[in-house]
């Protein structure tokens, strides 16, 4: 699995490749992004078919309204942020789908 990091996380990082990597993960690609919640330097990670954007604002919501961000449910989290539709190239799918769908056909073509 190859994880895209973004410039400002990537210059935090050790052993970061500097040119593009060939993708040949079953579950294919992962971006990240370096955020800070609470104070806290956290990051967050999304299908590369996602823009982080609406994820980071939905991520904020919900930390909004725990009383602090380590109080928030890890688990509750990611079954929200992914039960919503997308849109990747124009089309519309479902992240929850789409991820289940690549688990149960790991050999079935992905575009």
């Amino acid at each position: 699995m190859i994880i895209h990091a973004i410039r400002k996380l990537a210059t935090r990082l050790r052993d970061v490749s500097p040119g593009p990597l060939t993708e040949d993960s079953l579950l294919g690609g992962w971006r990240t992004d370096r955020l800070i919640l609470d104070r806290r330097q956290c990051v967050l990670f999304a299908r590369a078919e996602l823009a982080l954007r609406p994820v980071r604002y939905q991520l904020e919501a919900h930390i909004w309204n725990a009383p602090h961000v380590l109080y928030a449910d890890p688990l509750a989290l990611p079954c929200q942020l992914t039960d919503r539709p997308a849109t990747v190239g124009g089309n519309w799918l479902w992240p929850r789908d789409r991820l289940l769908d690549l688990v149960a056909h790991p050999h079935a073509r992905r575009h």
